[in-house]
């Protein structure tokens, strides 16, 4: 009783030092921002902010995926929300290493090949993972829950989850219905009625600068910012993988190409799709 009093106590009080723990870590270090919402702390820890919705949204998946897989991801050492604000704070671990995007260019040939190994292995476990809850088939975020993804607008705001990939398509193609009917809608739509994929977990956002590696052997030290993840259909880490600029980068292409199923006719087709979001 008492111990579990002295928990709480010294977990409130760490959430409330983090303004004053943000204002030295400007002081201390000459850019503690390692991305437009994630600072660094101390050398050991960085603090998250972003929406309520997402914050929960990734803390749950840490949890999944530290429970049931071998998967490397940070710490998560304390998540709380700031609900007059809409916003959620995660208090996670510095990951070492650095990120793939900016190792990539000098690793040597062995070393990469070493990264696409760690990255196949890890992807195929994540996709290994059963359901919960039963019934199977539903699309969404741990817990059955919904789920905040750009691709699909809703301005940051959850959507879902959907109990079955036809209904998540209906949602997919909702945005047709506000133009004038044509072929190219009936293309849309009889070619996602055909699908019929298996609903796996998936990371949802990985790129370049979610991996984090050690340039010299190629060794995946974690994989970061799991706050899109959830349960998707089969297809949707390519796409997802593949989103917007990533598209692009010629070697990051090639190299899922060795990590994962190739999708390239159905993110060519969900690419179009979304111009009308």
């Amino acid at each position: 009783m008492i111990l579990n009093v002295l928990r709480h106590f010294i977990r409130r009080l760490r959430r409330a030092l983090v303004p004053l723990r943000t204002r030295l870590a400007h002081l201390l270090y000459e850019n503690p921002l390692l991305a437009q919402n994630v600072l660094l702390l101390d050398p050991w820890t960085v603090i998250k902010t972003t929406s309520i919705a997402r914050s929960r949204q990734e803390a749950a998946a840490h949890a999944f995926i530290c429970q049931h897989t071998s998967v490397l991801v940070p710490v998560l050492f304390d998540s709380w929300t700031d609900d007059s604000a809409d916003v959620g704070y995660l208090r996670i671990s510095v990951v070492p290493g650095e990120l793939l995007e900016t190792a990539w260019p000098m690793m040597t040939p062995e070393s990469q090949a070493r990264t696409a190994r760690d990255l196949r292995l890890y992807i195929t476990e994540i996709r290994a993972l059963q359901q919960e809850p039963t019934p199977a088939g539903w699309i969404g975020s741990v817990g059955k829950k919904g789920v905040v993804c750009p691709r699909l607008g809703m301005h940051g705001r959850p959507c879902g989850p959907w109990e079955s990939e036809a209904e998540f398509n209906a949602f997919l193609l909702k945005p047709l219905d506000q133009r004038k009917p044509g072929d190219w809608q009936r293309t849309f739509r009889d070619t996602l009625a055909g699908y019929n994929h298996r609903i796996v977990f998936t990371h949802a956002d990985l790129s370049p600068d979610n991996v984090m590696v050690d340039k010299e052997t190629g060794k995946v030290t974690g994989i970061i910012d799991w706050q899109m993840a959830g349960w998707w259909p089969e297809y949707w880490e390519y796409r997802k993988a593949m989103y917007r600029g990533r598209s692009s980068i010629d070697w990051w292409t090639k190299l899922l190409e060795d990590v994962m199923e190739k999708h390239w006719e159905k993110w060519g087709l969900e690419s179009d799709l979304e111009n009308f979001v």
